[in-house]
């Protein structure tokens, strides 16, 4: 923003999320914050998922009227946005001293567990690039891990876009699995060989090669936490833009 650009100027969305350029209201003292508001709906989500997050729903939660959140939030909209920054902690401090890549393996593993804490942040829209005050720390501390890594400033961002679209990926894909009834998971995670009769070596002659070596002998699903695949696929990534460190730096 310019030195002289006013907060005014500056989109809705970001104005709530930084809390600027509220009117003041006249009238009784309020008896909640919007802090307050937004930490009651969090509480719901953690409890219920965001499906049950509503207007309604969080003023039970606050013992209010629903009609009386609308002094702090205009819209159920309004309150996600604030949900989606105000539910994350803060990044890690950076180890002293470390390289970009365990920077950058700690902020990977760092941003899965908060997204494996709340999983139903993964149920929110990804509307634009991060403007709130949490999410900008996180994206800060990405792209502060490539700094000096001779990445230009837009491969940075490329990197830092890289790493959380993976991370988001594979928790979106592992939570969606592991919250279905387990009835209802044994019935779909079945063992590839169960499929060896159909799985013709002519149609799909690497997959049958794999079961014909006996590759998905052990049922899917025995890793509940995606754990093995996840260090798989990061080590995949970070090989990925140690490569295009080495080609920025040559």
């Amino acid at each position: 923003m310019s030195n002289d650009a006013h907060p005014h100027d500056l989109p809705a969305v970001v104005r709530l999320l930084w809390d600027l350029g509220e009117p003041s209201r006249r009238g009784p003292k309020p008896t909640f914050t919007r802090d307050d508001v937004v930490a009651a709906a969090i509480e719901v989500a953690d409890a219920e998922g965001i499906t049950a997050v509503s207007m309604g729903r969080v003023a039970a939660q606050l013992g209010s009227s629903t009609m009386a959140l609308y002094r702090y939030v205009a819209s159920k909209d309004d309150l996600l946005t604030l949900m989606s920054d105000a539910a994350f902690g803060l990044p890690p401090e950076a180890p002293a001293g470390a390289g970009w890549r365990p920077r950058a393996e700690q902020w990977a593993r760092a941003v899965r567990d908060e997204w494996t804490r709340r999983p139903w942040l993964l149920k929110l829209p990804v509307t634009g690039p991060p403007t709130g005050p949490r999410n900008l720390r996180w994206f800060d501390a990405c792209l502060a891990a490539f700094d000096g890594t001779g990445l230009d400033a837009a491969q940075r961002v490329s990197a830092t876009l890289l790493l959380s679209t993976y991370v988001r990926g594979e928790r979106h894909l592992m939570i969606d699995i592991s919250s279905r009834p387990p009835e209802e998971l044994a019935q779909t995670l079945i063992s590839y060989d169960v499929l060896a009769p159909l799985v013709s070596a002519e149609q799909y002659p690497a997959l049958a090669r794999m079961i014909a070596d006996g590759e998905f002998d052990d049922d899917f699903g025995d890793d509940a936490s995606g754990d093995d695949d996840f260090e798989f696929g990061l080590t995949a990534v970070l090989d990925g833009i140690a490569a295009a460190i080495e080609r920025a730096s040559a």
